[in-house]
């Protein structure tokens, strides 16, 4: 941007040129602003990335981190476990795994810049929390990892005062036992619903 003094040799500003001058930069320069506004609000990606990046959470603990920042995690990695790996989600496909973390609050693991671990909480921030997809990869088991992960997940600042938490497992309860859960207090008073039509199939609906 070129200084008034630039604009001829020989002109000379009166206070009244400089102060009209001064009006037309900041008007430009508002203008600009108002313009990148309106780019972001057109945007629902862009407001959604700077929307995680500005709530994310996030712990460390030597090479290792969690972050509930959404745009760091990696979807294909999420997906071939919880589709191949997992006993609770085979056949889930990857646009379901996509909604699915779109309407929860994650929990990616990493190390470095590589995924590791992930979880999940659906939740509707007052009353209730559903803890689901909660998983570390094989190769880096037997650290401790998944504790920390658990750990983490029930004290986060936003998760606090529920009335009750949940979970299902079929090999994890002792992991979860060290954080206050327990079989159902009164079972006879929860009720399921299967749909037949559902692309997943987890062995908890296989004959018994």
């Amino acid at each position: 941007m070129l200084h008034p003094s630039e604009l001829h040799p020989n002109l000379v500003l009166t206070t009244a040129n400089r102060e009209a001058i001064r009006r037309a930069v900041l008007l430009s320069l508002a203008g600009r602003f108002m313009m990148l506004v309106a780019a972001v609000n057109n945007s629902e990606s862009l407001r959604d990335w700077i929307k995680a990046k500005l709530m994310a959470h996030q712990w460390q603990r030597e090479d290792y981190t969690i972050s509930t920042d959404q745009t760091r995690l990696d979807l294909d990695v999420i997906h071939d476990y919880l589709d191949k790996s997992s006993y609770w989600a085979t056949g889930r496909s990857i646009e379901t795994v996509k909604r699915s973390i779109e309407n929860s609050i994650n929990f990616g693991l990493y190390k470095s810049e590589k995924q590791i671990g992930f979880a999940r909480v659906i939740t509707d921030y007052a009353t209730f929390a559903w803890l689901a997809d909660v998983f570390v990869l094989d190769s880096f088991r037997g650290q401790g990892l998944g504790k920390w992960l658990v750990e983490v997940i029930l004290s986060h600042p936003e998760l606090q005062r529920f009335r009750r938490w949940v979970l299902a497992t079929k090999d994890a309860h002792e992991l979860y036992r060290r954080f206050g859960f327990t079989e159902l207090t009164r079972p006879e008073r929860w009720m399921e619903r299967h749909d037949p039509q559902t692309q997943e199939k987890p062995d908890y609906w296989a004959k018994l």
